[in-house]
């Protein structure tokens, strides 16, 4: 019981933030921007039926009324009716509504979002910003991985994958694979198995590498002592280019990234419900606040073991969709 109220108090704590955020905002467009973050984690929790959820109805009502002042109106007014539809009418259809509400939420937090506005224009474009995405050529890593990958057919299949010693950890409806090897301790892959999807996605590797990096600025800016990111390098399996652009490149390649020993969904719910202090809370708000955001804390930012030696409940928030450039494919 006493966990239950003092989850209920950070969940308040967090809603109390937003709010005042909200009311302190002057910019429309980054008051909407706000507002329909929120939205969009209610929506989701609605459509998964979970129990527990940030915000009351009025505070609903005032999110809708932010989200609509903003230059994304149009669609917001579709979301907002197609979710107040979706809870009076309450018949099976409710959850196509509420899914069609998520989906033009979304499209409107990705026009809203000026952190993603920054990424694209400053960034991703500049072809020599990406040259610091590849595995670097003195890393201790690039010994092992080429014997690992001196099969071209490696990725073909998830047998040739496995016949060369990984050990897959989770495998993606998309066609990617994680998994461990033998060889790189510390480390996993992550890789597209090709009879499962033909070309290899350059653009979403390098948006994964982009993602942390932001992410890590952030950390490293704001004093940010309870989350951590991996490391991630793209490792090509063939060479690449001087001047070539990663993001529209089809050859074969891997992501490799840390391991951060990560536990399962259901102790890292557990752990979320019953480790967090105001701290985290504050510090996981200043990073949903900068757009990097998820509505699902158990997967998407997990515990991990790697605790640091100041704190043994580290926290990890992956780079995800919403931290990605408008332009990225969701995985």
């Amino acid at each position: 019981m006493y966990n239950y109220f003092k989850h209920l108090y950070f969940l308040s704590l967090f809603n109390i933030l937003l709010m005042q955020s909200l009311q302190s905002e002057h910019n429309n467009d980054n008051k909407a921007f706000y507002a329909v973050s929120s939205l969009c984690s209610h929506v989701e929790a609605v459509i998964s039926d979970d129990s527990i959820d940030f915000f009351s109805q009025d505070d609903i009502s005032i999110l809708w009324a932010s989200a609509l002042e903003s230059t994304a109106t149009n669609k917001i007014s579709l979301a907002m009716d197609n979710y107040y539809q979706a809870s009076i009418t309450n018949t099976p259809e409710s959850k196509k509504l509420l899914i069609k509400s998520k989906s033009l939420l979304m499209d409107s937090w990705e026009n809203l979002n000026p952190y993603l506005k920054q990424m694209d224009v400053e960034n991703v474009v500049k072809i020599e910003n990406q040259r610091s995405y590849l595995l670097p050529e003195n890393s201790e890593l690039n010994a092992p991985l080429r014997k690992i990958f001196s099969d071209p057919d490696i990725l073909l299949t998830i047998k040739t994958f496995t016949k060369a010693g990984f050990v897959i950890i989770s495998e993606r409806p998309s066609g990617m694979v994680v998994a461990s090897h033998p060889k790189l301790p510390g480390h996993l892959v992550k890789a597209y198995i090709e009879s499962k999807k033909i070309k290899p996605n350059w653009q979403w590797a390098v948006y994964r590498c982009l993602g942390v990096q932001y992410i890590r600025e952030l950390i490293k800016e704001k004093k940010l002592r309870n989350f951590v990111v991996p490391n991630k390098w793209i490792y090509p399996l063939t060479p690449i280019g001087d001047n070539e652009d990663l993001i529209n490149n089809s050859s074969r390649m891997a992501l490799i990234v840390t391991d951060m020993k990560l536990v399962g969904r259901t102790l890292s719910k557990s752990a979320w419900k019953t480790k967090a202090n105001k701290t985290l809370i504050q510090q996981l708000y200043c990073i949903l606040s900068h757009g990097y955001s998820s509505c699902c804390l158990g997967s998407n930012i997990p515990y991990t073991e790697n605790g640091k030696s100041h704190d043994p409940y580290a926290w990890r928030k992956i780079s995800n969709d919403t931290n990605l450039p408008r332009s990225a494919p969701r995985q």
